[in-house]
Parts: structure tokens; C-alpha cells; sequence
């Protein structure tokens, strides 16, 4: 919440992009001709608006689906179809050995949090498989 109308104004601006995003994306799923990127958006948008979960939650929740962006670029503009049994071991080699690339500030190398562990690499195949459910729906 805000006092400033200029504040306001921004937020406001800003939920309604994410709105007419997640109008975008349902649409094109419900006609079958979504792609990942747009089922991605969709899975965001119903992590937000989940009441029963905590803050914490839903924030990790959503830094999975934020890490299968950052480990997957080519992910986004595929199709549910085109996602394989060798498509995700490929990933996950590529994910296990390189990670995110994540450098704390004033770091000069990647350290230990940098998107490789396997903890983190199964959330997101959690969050893979919760897209490609959606998809089937």
C-alpha cells in the first residue's frame, strides 16, 4: 500500500501488464497453440494467486520456474510436444554442470549458490512437471 499517486500509478500499470500477459497466454493454451513460455507465464500467474501459500512458498516456487528460464533459454518458445525424455536429460547435464552463472555482488566467480545444486535442480523439474500438467489440461 501507498500514499503516492505516482507509486500507485506504476503498480498499477504493472499488474495490469501481468493481467493482459496472463489473458494472452490462457487464451493461446486453452486453443492448443501455446508454447512453454506462455504456459510458464500462466503457472506464475497461479502461483501469485494462491492464498494458501506463504510468502516464502510461492517465492520459491516462482524462482523455479524463474531457474528453468535461466538453465533452459530455448524452453520458452517450445512446445509441450516437443519436450522429450532426451530434451530433459540433455538439460539436465547442461543445468548440473553450468547452473545459473549466479555471482553474489562483488564476487569475481560464480560460488557456491550459483544454480547447481541438486536441491535446486529438482524444484525446478517439480515446476516442469507442473507445466507440462498444465499443459495436458
Amino acid at each position: 500500500k501507498t500514499d503516492k499517486r505516482e507509486v500507485a500509478d506504476i503498480r498499477l500499470a504493472a499488474k495490469m501488464a501481468d493481467i493482459t500477459k496472463a489473458r494472452g497466454a490462457s487464451v493461446a493454451v486453452a486453443n492448443g497453440t501455446g508454447r512453454m513460455g506462455e504456459l510458464m507465464t500462466l503457472l506464475e500467474g497461479r502461483i501469485k494467486a494462491r492464498s494458501d501459500l506463504k510468502p516464502g512458498t510461492r517465492s520459491r516456487l516462482l524462482q523455479a520456474v524463474a531457474y528453468l528460464r535461466k538453465t533452459w533459454p530455448e524452453l520458452p518458445n517450445l512446445k509441450p510436444a516437443a519436450i522429450t525424455k532426451g530434451a530433459v536429460i540433455d538439460w539436465r547435464s547442461r543445468a548440473l554442470s553450468e547452473g545459473t552463472g549466479h555471482k553474489n555482488p562483488g564476487a569475481k566467480a560464480p560460488g557456491a549458490n550459483d544454480g547447481r545444486s541438486p536441491s535446486s535442480f529438482n524444484k525446478a523439474l517439480d515446476a516442469l512437471r507442473a507445466l507440462l500438467e498444465l499443459a495436458a489440461e
